[in-house]
């Protein structure tokens, strides 16, 4: 019946299929003739690259301006949750008032991060050597994401930590520093000092024990909490 009606709609009728999920193939019965008919539209869920395209787009929409690296930082926050970008955004057009530029600080006075902690956080609280602070906001990463993202991402600050001096000896622009180690350059200041912490030897054994730890959590069934729990002792011993 559906593949009947789909080979020729009557023009005063509309159908609306609704579908939260993933078709794996439009290639039979009625889905097929839709598609011959272009009435499938799929409706991706946009990444990370894409909602920062997004997040400018909606506030040129409403005249209003945001940089790049602004809208990469109100995405860390928020995350990717497009109903939830949106909601923020609409508090922040609220708060400008006449003016029409959105910046870390307006960002900063009115997103409160919906994230209950985030890589961001953990990050922090390693470069300021609060073992404590740390090992908490990394098991609830741990149950929330899963080890191997939060092995990832480690992976990748401690790699950002390596290049800085170079950089810095380079006199690259902050804004530059920042994209690479992958922070708003508001915080580099936060990655700069949390590098003087770790010497090229600690780094390089820390660097050694996430390798491990990525082995041992792909070919082993070691509990993941006591891998982790291993890491941050490298991490945090002298």
């Amino acid at each position: 019946m559906l593949e009947r009606y789909a080979k020729n709609p009557p023009e005063f009728s509309v159908l609306v299929f609704l579908f939260n999920g993933t078709i794996k193939t439009s290639e039979k019965g009625f889905l097929k003739v839709l598609a011959e008919h272009d009435f499938i539209f799929e409706a991706k869920a946009l990444k990370e690259v894409s909602l920062v395209n997004w997040i400018t787009q909606y506030a040129d929409l409403h005249k209003k301006k945001i940089a790049r690296v602004d809208a990469e930082f109100l995405l860390s926050l928020v995350g990717e949750n497009r109903g939830m970008l949106e909601m923020q955004l609409e508090k922040i057009f609220a708060s400008l008032g006449e003016n029409n530029e959105i910046t870390f600080k307006e960002i900063e006075a009115n997103v409160v991060s919906t994230k209950e902690y985030s890589i961001f956080n953990l990050q922090d609280a390693i470069g300021a050597r609060k073992k404590t602070e740390a090992v908490k906001i990394a098991f609830q990463i741990l149950e929330k994401d899963g080890i191997i993202l939060l092995l990832a991402m480690l992976n990748k600050y401690f790699t950002s930590l390596m290049q800085i001096p170079e950089m810095l000896e380079q006199k690259l622009p902050e804004q530059m520093i920042a994209r690479v180690v992958g922070t708003h350059p508001y915080y580099l200041k936060n990655f700069v000092a949390a590098r003087k912490l770790f010497s090229d030897a600690k780094l390089l054994e820390i660097s050694k024990v996430l390798f491990d730890s990525d082995v041992a959590v792909k070919s082993t069934s070691a509990d993941h909490k006591t891998i982790l729990l291993l890491l941050l002792q490298t991490i945090f011993s002298e």
